[in-house]
C-alpha cells in the first residue's frame, strides 16, 4: 500500500470573478481585462503607466480566501497588487484584503483569511512599464485531504522538455537539441474519504475540464512552488476504490512553474 505524505496541498480552481463585467476598468483596450479571466495563457490583460484599477460587484457577497496569479510580469516592474473589498457598494468604503510586491514573474498564490463579501477592488500600483497579466483568480481555496504519495516527483524537479539526436542519413550524431514543453506532474489523492469525494468532486471535476487551475503540494513547507496547470490528454476517471473504504483520484497536468 502506497503511504502518503502528511505535509497538505490545495488547489486554487475557483475564479468568482470569471464572466463577470467590471464596473470600473483601466485596462487598455487591445488588452481588456477579462483576458485575465478566460482561461488561456496566450491571452493578457494590459494595464499602463498610470492605470491599473478594476471594480467588480460579484452580485451577491462571496466567500474569498485566496488569491492566485500567473503569466504576469509584476516581479520584472517592481509593482504590487492591491486588493480591497466592500460591503456597501461599488464606491466604497473599501477595506485591505491583501496587498503583495511579487519577487519574481512565477506563478503566485497567497492564501488570507476568509472574507465574505460582494464588492472587489482591484489595483496595481508601482509600475514603469505596462504590466500583463495572462490569469488573476480569486475565490475559495480547495484544501486536500492528504499530500503526495511517496516518491512522488514534484513539477518543480521533474524534468522539462525532450532531447532529440539530430542524426545524418548514414546515422552519425550531428548534435543534441532540446525542445521545451510545459511541466508536467500527476495529482495523486490516495486514502480519500467518500465523504471528501461527495462534497468537492463534483465542483472541481467542472471547473478543471474547463479551466486551468493553481496546485500547491505541500502548503506549509513549500508554498512559493506554485504549479499553474491543466489536465492533460484526458479526463480524470470517476474516483476509484483503494484501501479499505478510502478512494482516489490521479489527475495528469502540466503547466507553468516559472
Amino acid at each position: 500500500m502506497t503511504v502518503a505524505h502528511g505535509n497538505q496541498g490545495l488547489i486554487g480552481y475557483q475564479n468568482l470573478l470569471r464572466g463577470l463585467t467590471p464596473t470600473t476598468e483601466d485596462a487598455q483596450v487591445s488588452f481588456p481585462v477579462e483576458q485575465m479571466f478566460d482561461g488561456r495563457s496566450s491571452t493578457q490583460a494590459g494595464f499602463a503607466v498610470g492605470d491599473g484599477e478594476v471594480i467588480f460587484d460579484l452580485g451577491s457577497a462571496m466567500s474569498v480566501d485566496y488569491v492566485a496569479m500567473a503569466k504576469h510580469n509584476l516581479g520584472s516592474e517592481s509593482a504590487t497588487l492591491n486588493i480591497e473589498y466592500s460591503t456597501t457598494g461599488t464606491s466604497g468604503p473599501w477595506t485591505a484584503f491583501l496587498s503583495q510586491s511579487p519577487s519574481s514573474d512565477a506563478p503566485v498564490l497567497w492564501r488570507v483569511g476568509a472574507v465574505s463579501a460582494r464588492y472587489w477592488r482591484i489595483a496595481f500600483s508601482g509600475h514603469a512599464a505596462t504590466l500583463f497579466i495572462a490569469d488573476l483568480s480569486l475565490g475559495a481555496q480547495l484544501l486536500l485531504p492528504a499530500g503526495m504519495p511517496v516518491e512522488w516527483l514534484s513539477p518543480f524537479y521533474a524534468p522539462q522538455g525532450r532531447m532529440v539526436a539530430n542524426r545524418t542519413r548514414r546515422g552519425d550524431l550531428v548534435g543534441l537539441s532540446h525542445e521545451p514543453e510545459p511541466a508536467q506532474c500527476s495529482i495523486e489523492l490516495n486514502l480519500v474519504s467518500p465523504g471528501w469525494f461527495d462534497s468537492n468532486w463534483s465542483a472541481l471535476y467542472t471547473s478543471i475540464t474547463a479551466y486551468p487551475f493553481y496546485f500547491v503540494h505541500d502548503v506549509d513547507n513549500r508554498p512559493s512552488e506554485v504549479f499553474f496547470c491543466w489536465l492533460r490528454d484526458r479526463l480524470p476517471t470517476a474516483p476509484y476504490s483503494t484501501a479499505g473504504l478510502f478512494q482516489g483520484v490521479t489527475l495528469e497536468v502540466e503547466g507553468i512553474t516559472a
